[in-house]
């Protein structure tokens, strides 16, 4: 989503900006990526009362899958919110 080109927050270049007429699509994504979390968490839930069952390395594969999503949540919060009026 976003352009590269080492301009933007942490060098990660600017978001990709969208008119206003996609964000069916970027709901879709988003409801999609929120779906498939929800379904992670349903996976991962067994492990909070019995945590032998994940080893380190699968921890570790988790918390960098769903800290990049965090990371990159600037995307679409920028241009989501730049045609918003501000208070």
């Amino acid at each position: 989503m976003a352009r590269g080109d080492g301009g933007g927050r942490d060098g990660r270049g600017e978001p990709e900006w969208r008119p206003v007429s996609d964000v069916d699509m970027m709901t879709a994504v988003v409801l999609e990526q929120l779906s498939a979390n929800r379904d992670q968490l349903r996976t991962l839930e067994p492990a909070r009362r019995a945590p032998h069952l994940l080893n380190d390395h699968t921890v570790e594969l988790i918390k960098q899958a769903f800290g990049q999503q965090r990371d990159d949540m600037w995307l679409w919060v920028e241009p989501a919110s730049a045609g918003m009026p501000r208070t």
